[in-house]
């Protein structure tokens, strides 16, 4: 059974991408196969940070850009052959998920993954890892109408849940008790610097501060030091 990785990020950095750099030198350290990064920004209309991506994780490894418009599963397929990763940054979760089921390349991306390519996400990107996009802030721009996630953990992700913001977290609160009037998965909220590892049978928050919302119970902090009740799939 092949090992597979799952880093959820909820911001790539403070001030730029330094989380998600380090994470592609953590995993080129430790991956004996795989010389390029397969980046699939498909959750903005117009890609304004491919040029900044591109020169900040050359540092790293060679940047394949995926158009997921011009792009077909096979085409796909040969992107992955010696991948050193999957990216999928942030941007509209809606417009991420309804490109890439349009397109075909969603579940050969969920194939990816667990056939031991790592996937690293923020934002947009690690809410499609849960089990679907229905607690994501943004519009649905595109009339989207299918919401499921990549579903390799049990949880739906919320992501830039506000530190020091009373309001905003009371905002954000009551939102996930009407998702849970409907639905019984969980949610994981992650404050803004916090990061999610998945990986067979285990699941942690790694860095930083996430909330978990359990229907009928009342919130609470996790951080790397809280076990999660519940696994990977």
């Amino acid at each position: 059974m092949a090992v597979y990785q799952i880093y959820m990020l909820s911001s790539p950095g403070t001030t730029g991408l330094e989380h998600v750099v380090q994470l592609c030198s953590d995993i080129k350290s430790t991956r004996s196969v795989g010389n390029h990064i397969v980046y699939v920004p498909a959750g903005n209309l117009v890609d304004k940070y491919e040029a900044q991506t591109r020169q900040v994780l050359e540092s790293c490894a060679r940047l394949y850009r995926l158009d997921v418009g011009a792009t077909t599963p096979a085409e796909f397929e040969s992107a992955l052959i010696d991948a050193l990763l999957i990216y999928i940054p942030g941007g509209n979760t809606f417009l991420l998920n309804h490109r890439l089921k349009t397109s075909g390349l969603f579940e050969p991306i969920v194939a990816a993954v667990k056939g031991g390519i790592p996937l690293v996400t923020f934002s947009a990107g690690a809410i499609m890892c849960g089990q679907n996009i229905l607690v994501a802030e943004d519009m649905n721009c595109c009339g989207a109408t299918s919401f499921s996630g990549f579903g390799f953990i049990e949880y739906n992700i919320g992501v830039h849940y506000p530190s020091g913001d009373v309001r905003e977290a009371a905002r954000r609160d009551k939102g996930f008790a009407q998702y849970h009037a409907f639905h019984d998965d969980p949610i994981l909220a992650m404050e803004d610097g916090a990061m999610v590892y998945a990986t067979n049978g285990s699941l942690r928050v790694s860095s930083g501060v996430c909330w978990l919302f359990e229907k009928g119970a009342d919130k609470r902090s996790l951080n790397s030091s809280d076990p999660l009740p519940r696994i990977i799939r």
